[in-house]
């Protein structure tokens, strides 16, 4: 699986930045991290009892400088720049409504590298993809 783990981080920053910062004291916010060998992908889910997006807003939750109303001090480039930052790694970022009041945010990423072509990388021909392409051949499955 490639990862930027640069960029994971500003994935996973990001999500339980916005999740701490909309749900009250008292509130709870759930982070799980799980790796599904069976569909090939790494599943992070970001959950929070914070208040919620309004759903007329859901439409442009991911489009750059969404100002949201609940936070005066939000530029909105959080959500924006995680979900360009899993579609840099083939992902995919989905808004669910939680149960009972909240938010759900999961990223999917692919823990399968043939995702991946030879430009997608800055060095198109590094050692760390003829290695992987050699690990492929050898491999029986």
């Amino acid at each position: 699986m490639f990862l930027d783990k640069e960029k994971l981080d500003k994935i996973v920053y990001n999500l339980l930045s916005n999740a701490f910062k909309y749900t009250l004291s008292g509130g709870k916010v759930d982070f799980s991290v799980q790796v599904d060998e069976t569909i090939h992908q790494l599943v992070i889910r970001v959950v929070d009892t914070g208040v919620g997006i309004p759903k007329e807003k859901r439409e442009q939750l991911f489009k750059h400088y969404l100002q949201n109303s609940l936070s005066g001090d939000s530029m909105g480039i959080g959500l924006y720049l995680v979900h360009e930052l899993v579609q840099v790694h083939k992902g995919t970022v989905v808004y669910e409504e939680c149960r009972g009041g909240g938010s759900v945010f999961i990223v999917t990423l692919p823990a399968d590298v043939s995702v991946y072509d030879k430009k997608d990388f800055l060095i198109p021909e590094s050692a760390l993809l003829h290695e992987e392409e050699l690990r492929h051949r050898l491999s029986p499955w």
